[in-house]
């Protein structure tokens, strides 16, 4: 369970707009992020192809609204599983932020996350592993210990570890995350619901049922209480009541 996470959300400004605008390509942007949210997946593809090639007609291929562009457009087929797509994407926002920003800007380090969290998806879990770490070490140096994004970096590690059956590193990081969280945001956060999930993932792994089954009701109140309805809380509640039938 990624915190698959998408970032720099464009706000809309103005209601009439030049076709070829920085503020159209704004448009297309959020009605992608909208049409995805509701699953139409033809929709929200094209108006992040479309946001795209407004920025690089507008900016050029190396400006940092470009690097955003390419990271929306990549983080959608992330989410919908086209994982070599995603990484040839991910990977040009990254160049482009190495180029424009540099290679230690907070920005740099949200396009090393996400490109890492694509290999690990398709199961490279090194090259996964490489460029986490790397994110990581920069949101440290220039955000500090005890930051959100600090805590997604420890949050997408522990996946990766998950994902190898490393467990003791995993929960070690899904761990340190939560408390991050808890510390920032308090307990009834989604972030906070996502870590308890992942810990419950892992001990669930570990066949450590009744641990799984403790922390997953703790993450599904969260959910409960804010009342968020995503496939993130759809996983809880499945595990739980697979959980729940076996008792």
């Amino acid at each position: 369970m990624y915190l698959p996470y998408i970032l720099l959300m464009h706000i809309i400004l103005g209601l009439i707009l030049k076709e070829n605008s920085p503020r159209r390509a704004i448009r297309y942007s959020e009605r992608a992020f909208y049409y995805k949210k509701l699953k139409k997946y033809d929709k929200a593809e094209y108006m992040f192809k479309k946001a795209l090639e407004i920025e690089i007609k507008k900016m050029g291929r190396e400006h940092p609204h470009v690097a955003i562009a390419f990271n929306n457009l990549g983080m959608f087929y992330f989410d919908i599983k086209q994982y070599e797509k995603a990484i040839s994407l991910l990977e040009s926002a990254l160049e482009i932020a190495k180029k424009t920003l540099s290679e230690m800007d907070p920005t740099t380090a949200i396009y090393l996350n996400n490109l890492g969290s694509a290999y690990s998806a398709k199961g490279q879990y090194s090259r996964a592993e490489q460029l986490i770490k790397k994110a990581l070490e920069i949101h440290k140096k220039t955000l500090g210990e005890e930051n959100p994004d600090v805590s997604t970096d420890l949050n997408n590690l522990g996946s990766v570890y998950l994902s190898m059956e490393k467990y003791e590193e995993s929960d070690k990081l899904f761990k340190e995350a939560l408390d991050i969280d808890l510390k920032f945001f308090g307990e009834y956060h989604r972030d906070v619901a996502i870590r308890l999930g992942n810990i419950g993932l892992s001990y669930l792994k570990q066949k450590k049922y009744t641990e799984a089954l403790t922390i997953l009701r703790r993450a599904q109140n969260i959910y409960e209480k804010l009342s968020i309805d995503d496939d993130e809380r759809e996983k809880i509640q499945e595990m739980i009541s697979n959980l729940e039938r076996e008792k």
